[in-house]
């Protein structure tokens, strides 16, 4: 299974972030891409997505039990207040369903 999910937050019909992922191996679903517009930073809207992604795989693919993204500089911080831990290449989160 490939497949891919997208997420797109829209303020006044404008596309201000979104998300890229893609389901791999049996239970994991692995973020691709998770980008804000620059002046919408630092106002929720990544852990916004980040929620969404888990809510959803929660109520519509219980078979997926973790999701993982991949770890860069500027993402540490905020994959960890979101909940995900580190380990040296990726930031993961189990899902409870």
């Amino acid at each position: 299974m490939m497949s891919r999910l997208f997420l797109l937050v829209k303020l006044d019909s404008t596309p201000v972030g979104g998300l890229e992922s893609r389901f791999e191996a049996s239970s994991c679903l692995k973020i691709l891409n998770l980008s804000i517009e620059k002046k919408f930073q630092k106002k929720m809207i990544g852990s916004y997505l980040l929620k969404s992604l888990e809510d959803y795989i929660s109520e519509f693919h219980r078979d997926i039990n973790k999701l993982s993204g991949i770890a860069g500089n500027d993402s540490k911080a905020f994959y960890e207040k979101n909940g995900y831990t580190f380990d040296g290449v990726f930031h993961s989160k189990l899902i409870q369903v």
